[in-house]
C-alpha cells in the first residue's frame, strides 16, 4: 500500500475529468482506491492510463479493479527468477541490455552472427528457449540473401541499393528501379 499523500497526488491528476468528485468523502474514496496499489509505479500507470482513454473521472471501484490487476501482474513477476533482470530500472548487462543475447548486424565494422550473451539474463533465456539463436541466425541469413537477389543488377553485378525504401520493397517482394 502506498503513502496516502502519493496517492492525493494522483487522485489530483484526474481532477480535469468530467464527474470529478468535489466533496470529500467520494475524494477520500478514490484516494483509498488508489493507495491499493503495491507501489507507486503502479498507482502512476493506473492513473496515467486512466487519463489517456477516458473523459470521465473514475468510480473508485473501477480504480481498484486496474490497480488489482497491475498488482497481480507485478506479484506474479516477482515470482518469476529474471524479475530483477527485467524490472525497470534495473541494472542490465552493458553487452545485451538485459535481453541475452547480442551482435546479428548485417553490414559495417561489427557485422555477425547473433551471440548469447554470458550474463545471468542469458542464461534465463537459454533455459527457456534455447533454439531462439539458432532460429534467428537462419533468419537473418534469409535476410541477407533476399538482400543479394534485391541489388542484383542484369549484367550480373552488385549494385548498392540507395533508399531503405528500395530494401523494403526488394524485400516485400513489390518491383524497384536502382538508379545509378
Amino acid at each position: 500500500m502506498i503513502e496516502k499523500q502519493f496517492a492525493a497526488n494522483e487522485v489530483s491528476r484526474l481532477a480535469g475529468l468530467n464527474w470529478f468528485p468535489r466533496e470529500p468523502l467520494p475524494l477520500n474514496e478514490l484516494i483509498l482506491a488508489v493507495q491499493s496499489a503495491a507501489t507507486e509505479v503502479i498507482a502512476v500507470y493506473v492513473v496515467s492510463e486512466w487519463l489517456r482513454e477516458q473523459s470521465e473521472a473514475p468510480k473508485p471501484a473501477q480504480i481498484r479493479r486496474m490497480i488489482w490487476e497491475e498488482n497481480d501482474k507485478c506479484e506474479k513477476a516477482e515470482k518469476q527468477e529474471d524479475w530483477a533482470l527485467t524490472a525497470p530500472g534495473s541494472n542490465h548487462c552493458k553487452r545485451c541490455h538485459g535481453c541475452g543475447f547480442y551482435g546479428g548486424l548485417i553490414g559495417g565494422k561489427y557485422a555477425g552472427e547473433w551471440k548469447w550473451c554470458d550474463c545471468e539474463a542469458a542464461q534465463v533465456k537459454q533455459e527457456r528457449d534455447p533454439e531462439f539463436i539458432d532460429v534467428a541466425n537462419k533468419e537473418r541469413v534469409e535476410l541477407i540473401e533476399r538482400i543479394n537477389r534485391a541489388t542484383k543488377t542484369k549484367r550480373g553485378r552488385t549494385e548498392p541499393m540507395h533508399h531503405v525504401t528500395q530494401t523494403i520493397a526488394a524485400l516485400s517482394g513489390e518491383e524497384y528501379t536502382v538508379e545509378f
